[in-house]
């Protein structure tokens, strides 16, 4: 009998747009998890996002954007492991109201910190 190979972990793997630094991350975690890319390009998305989520143990986020406060509490209700990576624009979306430059509408500002929040 053939020894077992050992359960990998079901990554969902939602990004927003194709970058060297995503594309990285994602070979990175495909060397010890089975891995499915899901790009997320508007709302028409999410009906597959949602089956997507039902069948991982985990959801990788990158980004703490609109879509990923939705992927997150989802994978929360159905009890799913998540990860948000959160850097750059998306967190400079939160600075404080007295960082200066800071002229982005707030609902920005709320979509991220309802990403930030959910996980």
């Amino acid at each position: 009998m053939k020894p077992s190979r050992p359960v990998r972990t079901q990554v969902l793997f939602v990004y927003p747009t194709d970058a060297t630094f995503i594309e990285n991350d994602l070979r990175l975690i495909e060397t010890f998890c089975d891995v499915t890319p899901f790009r997320y390009t508007d709302r028409s998305c999410y009906p597959g996002l949602f089956r997507s989520i039902a069948r991982s143990d985990l959801v990788f986020m990158w980004f703490a954007l609109g879509f990923a406060a939705v992927s997150g509490l989802v994978a929360r209700l159905v009890k799913k492991a998540t990860l948000l990576v959160a850097g750059g624009w998306d967190v400079r979306l939160r600075a404080s109201p007295d960082y200066e430059g800071d002229h982005h509408g707030c609902h920005r500002s709320v979509f991220s910190g309802r990403s930030l929040g959910f996980l």
